[in-house]
């Protein structure tokens, strides 16, 4: 009896959390919904770990029903996809999931929910495409530069794809680490996160990357349409970028090791330099393929 009591208590107060922040959001004009909307995953995601799935959804369905009475259409899809994320990520942490697990799925729902509002349902989020490509028009105009039009719309296309692709990483990144935060210091049971000097990334990642590129190169033998060239150009530089990365990470970390900073300063100078991002590439994709710590 002591425990219901203590979870209807406790369920009540994460709807109430919920509720407050579709309150302000809606007093500050979208303010929360618009930089960090993300934040509404937390109530939920707690409370799915401490009592499992069963009692997960059904608050999450109350808070639903509570974004209908409080917030804009626009607001409650936000809300529909944290909760979803909070549930998935709160039964991972009840089962003991890995914590690379919950990041893939995080990650993967947060990808989907940046390509459903800025690609799929863009209008209905008050997004347009096609002013986006008569900006770049605009300024092409200005340097007096001649661009097709469907190459530009392949353009604005491959930048969505892309932008969608590097916020879902930084957001899929915060939820983990306040998430870890959070239930550490609510006594909730959790995976140890890994050292950061232990984390790699897996030979197989190096190889898939090399797959994407391959593929890329072989567009015009392939003979793919536009369609699939902008998108496998998207999807190539998403690579390039998470290798690139990559090599500016294995290189803090051995310039943290040995103290030579200055080998850290010229990594990240390349990084500005035109094709000079070929070192960093190529050191990200060594240490992928050949695994070393």
């Amino acid at each position: 009896m002591k425990q219901d009591t203590r979870r209807i208590t406790e369920g009540a107060m994460m709807c109430a959390i919920v509720g407050v922040l579709l309150f302000v959001n809606r007093q500050l004009a979208n303010a929360i919904e618009l930089f960090m909307y993300w934040v509404l995953t937390f109530p939920i995601l707690i409370y799915t770990a401490r009592y499992g799935l069963k009692y997960g959804i059904l608050v999450s369905v109350c808070m639903l029903l509570l974004g209908f009475m409080l917030a804009a259409p626009t607001t409650i899809f936000y809300l529909f996809i944290c909760l979803v994320t909070g549930v998935v990520y709160g039964v991972g942490v009840k089962q003991h999931w890995k914590n690379g697990y919950l990041l893939l799925l995080t990650g993967i729902l947060t990808f989907l929910s940046y390509l459903l509002t800025t690609i799929v349902f863009a209008a209905f989020f008050g997004y347009d495409p096609n002013e986006d490509v008569l900006l770049v028009k605009n300024l092409l105009s200005l340097f007096h530069i001649s661009q097709e039009a469907v190459v530009l719309d392949h353009l604005v296309m491959s930048v969505a794809v892309i932008s969608a692709a590097c916020l879902s990483i930084l957001q899929t990144i915060c939820i983990h680490l306040l998430s870890m935060l959070l239930l550490k210091r609510l006594s909730i049971p959790t995976n140890p996160m890994k050292p950061l000097v232990q984390m790699r990334l897996s030979r197989s990642c190096g190889y898939m990357i090399l797959g994407i590129w391959i593929l890329f190169f072989l567009g015009n033998v392939l003979k793919l349409n536009q369609e699939l060239q902008s998108l496998l150009f998207a999807i190539s530089l998403c690579a390039a970028l998470l290798a690139i990365g990559y090599g500016v990470f294995l290189c803090m970390l051995w310039a943290a090791q040995h103290r030579k900073h200055f080998i850290l300063l010229i990594i990240l100078a390349s990084i500005l330099i035109p094709f000079a991002q070929l070192l960093p590439l190529g050191i990200g994709m060594y240490g992928m393929l050949s695994n070393k710590k």
